[in-house]
């Protein structure tokens, strides 16, 4: 549950991602069964500025109709799309890449997010990382 006042603004958004020095995206792919919205290579130039990657990357968003609702869940959605995908996501992680459920939390007041014990156990059982990114929106920019 992730409750707000109802005159405050929040956002979230909950994307999985997958780093590591010697990632190949396409070999994600065909382990998870995805197409990512963004993928990258160590070394290719980053899409703002001059500089170059330092690790793999790839990216993928939840849809635009799971994207408009709260952080929770996003997560369940994830835990719900990903539960058949822990063999791969082992296999993924065990060649040293980081396999992460990123949890971004833009909001202009106070908020609380309850994850139930059910949910946390789902989320665990994946064998992801957990990341919490959450910006006061009057200073995101």
């Amino acid at each position: 549950m992730t409750s707000v006042a109802k005159n405050r603004e929040c956002v979230t958004n909950v994307s999985l991602m997958i780093l590591g020095k010697l990632l190949d995206p396409k070999a994600v792919s065909r382990a998870l069964r995805m197409k990512p919205n963004q993928y990258w290579r160590k070394g290719e130039r980053k899409q703002v500025g001059d500089s170059l990657h330092q690790w793999g990357g790839w990216k993928k968003w939840p849809p635009a109709s799971v994207r408009s609702k709260p952080l929770v869940q996003q997560l369940r959605y994830w835990a719900k799309e990903l539960e058949s995908l822990s063999d791969a996501i082992g296999e993924i992680s065990s060649a040293k890449n980081q396999c992460i459920l990123d949890c971004f939390v833009s909001t202009d007041g106070t908020m609380s997010i309850v994850l139930d014990s059910e949910l946390q156990r789902r989320v665990s059982a994946l064998g992801v990382e957990l990341h919490l990114s959450i910006w006061d929106s009057g200073n995101a920019g």
